[in-house]
Order: structure tokens, then C-alpha cells, then sequence
């Protein structure tokens, strides 16, 4: 009992981080929890319980157990890799009852509650503990997006989003980001170009009616100041972006996305994906993007998981893909669309779902920090 006890603290807090040896011996369904948390946040070709394998053996782990403990973080099914998996989070089901199980069996030796004996030893090995996930806000007006052109407008506290696929637009204003409301197009602005007057240069992007040929024109002012030569459109233009530097297009091309990067007055490219490691690509999940000052910001649908990632130079090198949204923490039902639409306002970036019924709200969260972290609550950055 006396070694038993010391390694079932170790295995709580590898597993799970500074609480863990409290939640091990406690609470079983808040020990999961922050293990999930810790499953679904780590890297795909990450080992986040590895180093805990030789502890559980200690405690009487099975081998499948062990086996769990040493697989990458994608090889579990609510990793949400969208592959076979391996492994649940229901694999890792050792308990600390063989700790108290020998605790029982040493009366009359060992008096008292078996946790005076469940002590951690000098160097335990401690796991982070895991961020507490970004409770969404409720958001309002704004549609469950199907057109590939956005539009937005930012003057003082005021913004105008522009929707439009061709010809067809709407358009909406809000004052917070959270609120929206249709706005008459009479008095809609910003329509036609993404960028706007704010910017040397604003950018219109053209789809030929006959061959689908896609073209993006920069403009000076009213002044057209390049074209880029028609490039054909082998899949489905899922949405443009611009800032004041260049613009983004992603595009759906034999059921895998791909983005397109077309500084302003130059030839456009393609733009690498971040990575995801192993033989995971990811590209053949739902993506969203969105462009500001610079940096393109990337959502991926995993699943339950939203997972964002960016780059400040034009996909050279990437962040790594951190958590924004996972349906999995706040039970099912609670959030039946996953906010996985991205929209730059000014400095600011929204990350949604839009609704499906008018004024029906839908989950909504904000960046202040160009997509490296979200916040649901109306604060603002420091």
C-alpha cells in the first residue's frame, strides 16, 4: 500500500495535470473531463499520456490500457480525426480502486480514509493542466453562409458585412459584432469590392458566366490597376478574403480544399495548409478563412472540434491548430450548429455559425488577437 498509494497520485496528476491526483481518487466523470480537454487540445502526433503507461502497469492497467496510453493524440476517436481510430477515452477506464482495495485489506493496519495514503511522491510527474474551454455567446442575424464574397465595413463602432455570390448581396450592420440586422441597400456600402476605401487598393473577384473562369481585378481608388489572367475554376469557390496587401481565395477541388493567394498587382498562387502531422491532411476537412492585416486565419471542422490555426507569412510556416470550439464540453443538443464561419471585422475576427431560421440566435465567438485565442463574453482586450 505504501508504494501503490504514491504511484495512483502520480497517475492523476500525469494524466491530468496539478487537480489530478484529487479528481483520480474523487471524481471520476471530472478526471475524464480534463482528460478529454487534454486529448482533444493536443497535437495530432502528440503522446499527451505516454509517460503515464509505466505508472498504470504499476496499478494494474491492462494491456490494451497501456497500449492507449502510448498512442498519438489522432488515434482517439474524440481526437475527431475523421479516420478509423484505435482507441476511446473509454479504453483509459483504470480506477483508483486498487489502491483503496489494498487500503481495505490492511485493516486493522491502516486505519482512517485511504487518501492520507494517496500521496504523490517528491518528483511526480505533472501534466499542464488543460485551459478551461470559451463558453460561446449567443449571436443573432447574421445567415448560415452559402455566398463566397464578404464585404465588411468598419467605421467607428459601426460595421457593415456585405454577403454576396455574383450579382446577388446582403447586406447587415451591427455595433458589437453579436447583434445584427438587415440594412436596405439603399443604404448599403462597400458592395461591390473587398478591401475598401480605407486601403491603397480594394480587389473584385469575377466568375465568367460561360467557362467559370475565375479573375481578380485591383483597383486604385475607381482606377483598375491589374487583372490577373482568368484562371479556370476546376472546383467551388467556397469563400474570398482581402486586406490591404493581397487577397485569399479557398476553393473545393475534387473534395479537397485548397487556397489561393493573390498579392495585389501580382500573379496568384497557391498558398500551403498547415499541417496536421502523421497521414492526416487538411485539406479534406471543412475549412473557412479569413484575411486581416496580413495574417490568413484558417478554421477546420473535426467533427465536434473547430480548430484554428494562422499564418503571417502567407503560409511559409503556420501556428500550431489550437482548439476554438468542441461541442463534446457542453453536452448534446446544447449547441446543434458549430460555429465554423470566419469574418474579419476591422481588427477583430468572428468565428460562428450564422442561423438557419430567421432570428433564431447561434454560437458565436470573437478574437481580438488575429484567431490565436476567443472569447464568447461581450469584454473587451486588454
Amino acid at each position: 500500500m505504501y508504494s501503490i498509494g504514491p504511484a495512483a497520485a502520480d497517475y492523476g496528476l500525469c494524466m491530468a495535470g496539478p487537480t489530478g491526483a484529487g479528481l483520480f481518487l474523487e471524481s471520476d466523470s471530472e478526471f475524464r473531463r480534463v482528460l478529454r480537454r487534454r486529448l482533444v487540445s493536443s497535437g495530432a502526433t502528440a503522446l499527451p499520456f505516454a509517460r503515464c503507461a509505466k505508472l498504470a502497469a504499476v496499478l494494474g492497467g491492462s494491456p490494451r490500457l497501456v497500449s492507449a496510453l502510448s498512442a498519438p493524440a489522432s488515434a482517439f476517436r474524440e481526437w475527431e480525426s475523421g479516420t478509423a481510430t484505435a482507441f476511446s477515452l473509454e479504453d483509459l477506464d483504470l480506477s483508483v480502486a486498487v489502491a483503496t482495495g489494498l487500503y481495505r485489506r490492511a485493516w486493522p493496519l491502516l486505519r482512517g480514509e485511504p487518501g492520507r495514503l494517496i500521496k504523490p511522491s517528491l518528483t511526480p510527474p505533472t501534466a499542464v493542466h488543460p485551459r478551461d474551454p470559451v463558453k460561446p455567446a449567443w449571436g443573432r442575424g447574421l445567415p448560415d453562409r452559402t455566398s463566397w464574397q464578404r464585404a465588411t465595413l468598419v467605421e467607428g463602432q459601426q460595421a457593415q458585412v456585405t454577403l454576396a455570390t455574383g450579382t446577388r448581396f446582403t447586406t447587415y450592420s451591427s455595433s458589437d459584432g453579436y447583434a445584427w440586422r438587415e440594412v436596405p441597400r439603399s443604404r448599403a456600402a462597400h458592395v461591390e469590392r473587398c478591401g475598401g476605401p480605407s486601403g491603397p487598393f480594394s480587389a473584385q473577384v469575377g466568375i465568367e458566366p460561360t467557362s467559370r473562369a475565375i479573375s481578380v481585378r485591383t483597383f486604385r481608388g475607381q482606377l483598375l490597376v491589374h487583372e490577373t489572367e482568368a484562371v479556370p475554376a476546376t472546383g467551388e469557390l467556397i469563400a474570398t478574403s482581402c486586406d490591404d496587401r493581397g487577397l485569399v481565395l479557398l476553393m473545393r477541388v475534387a473534395g479537397e480544399s485548397r487556397i489561393g493567394l493573390c498579392p495585389y498587382q501580382q500573379r496568384c498562387r497557391e498558398m500551403n495548409l498547415p499541417t496536421l502531422g502523421a497521414e492526416l491532411k487538411v485539406g479534406q476537412y471543412p475549412l473557412d478563412m479569413v484575411r486581416l492585416d496580413g495574417t490568413t486565419v484558417v478554421a477546420a471542422t473535426m467533427g465536434t472540434v473547430v480548430r484554428v490555426a494562422s499564418t503571417r507569412d502567407n503560409g511559409l510556416t503556420w501556428t500550431p491548430f489550437s482548439v476554438a470550439f468542441d461541442a463534446g464540453e457542453w453536452g448534446a443538443g446544447t449547441y446543434p450548429e458549430l460555429p465554423s464561419h470566419l469574418l474579419a471585422l476591422g481588427s477583430k475576427v468572428l468565428l460562428y455559425s450564422g442561423f438557419q431560421q430567421a432570428s433564431a440566435p447561434y454560437p458565436l465567438l470573437i478574437s481580438h488577437d488575429s484567431g490565436a485565442s476567443f472569447q464568447g463574453a461581450r469584454v473587451e482586450p486588454r
